[in-house]
């Protein structure tokens, strides 16, 4: 998906995808910089964020009050996705939550994943 986001993104579209593991870190060429609060992203026009909560998955990675502060104000909630089986995250791919998973039924109308929050620029 992030591919096909990627390979159609251009000056015809638009839109420029900017992919970020946490809103309040930036990455580049291996190296992790802190992003302040959210004014970074205004400064660059960005209009959408999404946030996942795989990469808040525990107290430690969850945002400082400053940085949530800067990000409810400057942006607004447009959009949330409740999974109905929360999956939790795990750092290795080929890693299963397979007691979430066990929960997954075929023909059951149920989503299984992270929860995911967009906010749109004020």
């Amino acid at each position: 998906y992030n591919q096909a986001l990627f390979s159609t993104a251009s000056a015809k579209t638009g839109y420029q995808f900017i992919e970020i593991f946490k809103l309040d870190e930036k990455h580049s060429r291996g190296i992790v910089e802190a992003v302040k609060d959210a004014a970074f992203y205004q400064k660059h026009d960005v209009e959408y964020l999404i946030s996942v909560s795989w990469m808040q998955r525990s107290k430690a990675d969850a945002y400082s009050a400053e940085f949530q502060a800067s990000l409810d104000s400057l942006y607004k909630e447009i959009a949330v996705f409740e999974p109905t089986i929360l999956f939790r995250w795990d750092p290795y791919c080929w890693r299963m939550d397979y007691e979430a998973l066990s929960l997954v039924r075929l023909g059951d109308a149920i989503i299984g994943g992270p929860r995911l929050i967009i906010y749109q620029l004020r």
